[in-house]
């Protein structure tokens, strides 16, 4: 332990590190045997004060919060018979919930591992959907986020076996979460004919946050940290740095990810990130009400800029993109359910303030209307 105490001397040179929360973080591993059995040897001061602090928080245990997703509801199979009389009319406004299957890992020279590896779990896309115009086979759409929810994981510095878990959780920041609701996207869909039981294919839904999109592409890497930067300077070590814009106003690169640990806030603040995705819907438009089937979605984040701190000291960004996950998504498992939400053709009306239109307030007031 002393040579964490010496580190921590070297690094506020000249202060006292009595009473400061890594000293005491420290010192409180000498309470938990298994870590007083823990060698780490870590290339960084940082790094190695990372795993310290974690094994604390590993020490006292989960907080027993359950970090079990709910799968998405069947589908409605018997609602769709072909050759079912009537034209569909699917202009209006709808909602659609996306249960996106991932599995999530970390980089391999990080000190959090998921437990297990990789991690599954499932990150809830709410969107808010008007179907404006039809011509023909194809249908012209605006729609709005409501909704990012990303599974929290379970994560750990020492072998999984010895049941010693930290509980990672990264979601969008409280201001990020009320910017995504005013921000429109636009996009086509191409039905496969006029009668129930067609099918829909979603096209365009391209979601950006944190960056400019007419300098990177969809198919043009993120801007992100350059991990081999030999300098502390975010116009030399992010990629595409001229693209990447404060989105929501907060006064930081890109969009903020709030990240925090349990039981003990060990880790907090955020990561600024860029983020991409494109939940594209391959599916049946079974009524004037009703449209639900599979998702090919893509998901991705990179780190710009570091918010995040250790007990107070601040984490560069290499050591934040270091430890938080990265998402794999599996080929197949993602669904989605859309349904009509203005009241037309019988279905349910979600204008429960009736100022004329649906909002996501109301939406997500209402996420009994996927079950």
């Amino acid at each position: 332990m002393a040579q964490y105490i010496h580190a921590l001397q070297t690094k506020f040179k000249g202060s006292s590190t009595h009473g400061h929360p890594a000293t005491r973080l420290v010192t409180a591993l000498l309470s938990c045997s298994k870590m007083r059995r823990m060698l780490l040897s870590r290339r960084t001061w940082g790094s190695a004060l990372l795993a310290q602090c974690l094994a604390v928080a590993a020490c006292s245990g989960p907080s027993g919060k359950s970090d079990a997703s709910v799968d998405a509801p069947d589908e409605d199979t018997d609602a769709c018979t072909p050759g079912q009389d009537g034209a569909l009319d699917l202009i209006g406004t709808w909602a659609a919930r996306s249960w996106i299957r991932v599995e999530l890992v970390t980089s391999d020279d990080g000190i959090v591992r998921m437990c297990p590896s990789p991690h599954p779990g499932i990150t809830y896309l709410t969107l808010l959907i008007d179907l404006a115009s039809r011509n023909a086979d194809r249908i012209e759409y605006e729609f709005v986020v409501c909704e990012i929810d990303m599974p929290r994981v379970r994560s750990a510095i020492v072998p999984c076996d010895m049941d010693e878990y930290v509980w990672v959780n990264l979601e969008l920041g409280p201001q990020l979460a009320s910017y995504i609701t005013g921000q429109v996207f636009g996009g086509y869909a191409l039905l496969g004919g006029d009668a129930p039981c067609s099918s829909y294919e979603s096209h365009s839904m391209d979601v950006t946050y944190g960056f400019d999109s007419s300098i990177v592409g969809p198919d043009d890497p993120l801007p992100g940290w350059l991990m081999d930067c030999p300098v502390d300077s975010p116009s030399t070590c992010v990629t595409n740095w001229e693209s990447v814009i404060d989105e929501e106003g907060d006064g930081n690169p890109g969009v903020s990810l709030q990240v925090t640990t349990e039981p003990t806030d060990t880790i907090r603040g955020h990561a600024y990130t860029t983020w991409r995705t494109n939940p594209h819907m391959s599916g049946t438009a079974v009524s004037n009400n009703l449209i639900q089937g599979d998702l090919a979605p893509t998901m991705e984040y990179d780190v710009v800029g570091s918010g995040a701190d250790l007990q107070g000291l601040h984490m560069d960004e290499k050591t934040v993109k270091r430890n938080l996950p990265v998402f794999l998504l599996p080929g197949s498992g993602s669904t989605f359910k859309m349904v009509r939400v203005d009241g037309l053709h019988g279905g349910p009306d979600l204008d429960t303030n009736m100022d004329g239109t649906v909002d996501c307030e109301e939406v997500m007031s209402h996420l009994d209307i996927f079950e």
